[in-house]
Formats: C-alpha cells, sequence, structure tokens
C-alpha cells in the first residue's frame, strides 16, 4: 500500500486482527502516512466496539 493505492478492503480485516503479518505490516506502513485510512481505522475501531455492547438478545 501506498498513498496513490488505498486497498481499503484490508481495513476492516486489519481491525479485526484476522490479516497475516505481511499484510499487517502493509496497512500499519500505509496507515502512519495516510490520513484518510487512519481516520477509517478509528471509525472501524469504534464501531467494533459499540457493536461489542449490543445484547446478545438484540
Amino acid at each position: 500500500m501506498n498513498a496513490r493505492r488505498h486497498e481499503e478492503e484490508l481495513l476492516g480485516p486489519y481491525v479485526l486482527g484476522v490479516l497475516d503479518e505481511e499484510d499487517v505490516r502493509r496497512v500499519e506502513e500505509h496507515v502512519g502516512d495516510c490520513t484518510g485510512c487512519r481516520e477509517e481505522v478509528a471509525a472501524l475501531r469504534e464501531m467494533e466496539s459499540v457493536l461489542g455492547e449490543v445484547p446478545e438478545e438484540a
């Protein structure tokens, strides 16, 4: 990943912790330099946190 190529489909799996080590490294390197993707990761983490608070019966 670089500033010209955003692999947004990797951001969700990154937040969920299901990427292999190489993809994690690529995402973290890119997110360190890309404000838009960094904000997307933050939003996904917030959404994951909120969803974790939803009761099972919902």
